[in-house]
């Protein structure tokens, strides 16, 4: 059995031109119902803060205020110093940075850093003309 592979990177081309277009919608509808959501929330919430509230049952559901703690880093220097004079690194989330790994790799002769794996997975792309 031969396949043609002309006509099937383009019948590829076509399903993923479709799912473009499918993601698309979807996330315009989405974008839609959460700014309805987003006007909802923001109404209850300012109700709850008039109200002096945390808390309040309806018959359709129960609203709840919460406080979320959002951490930004503004002086990464200060911090790390804090982490290594007080050993506190709970602190801190660890991610290792390809591109920065890539870099490190490139400059060393492909020399992994210490504590670091490299997986490869060949995959394929495919361009219109």
């Amino acid at each position: 059995m031969t396949v043609d592979i002309n006509a099937l990177v383009e019948h590829y081309i076509k399903l993923r031109d479709h799912l473009s277009l499918l993601e698309a919608q979807h996330k315009a509808a989405c974008a839609e119902v959460k700014a309805q959501m987003a006007n909802a929330e923001g109404f209850l919430l300012e109700h709850m803060n008039q109200a002096g509230a945390s808390n309040l049952g309806v018959a359709a559901g129960t609203i709840m205020v919460q406080v979320k703690t959002m951490p930004g880093l503004k002086d990464k220097g200060s911090f790390l110093d804090f982490i290594r004079q007080t050993g506190q690194v709970e602190l801190l989330q660890a991610r290792v940075s390809s591109t920065a790994v890539k870099e490190y790799m490139d400059a060393h002769n492909n020399e992994v850093p210490p504590g670091v794996e490299i997986t490869t997975e060949r995959t394929i792309s495919i361009r219109r003309k």
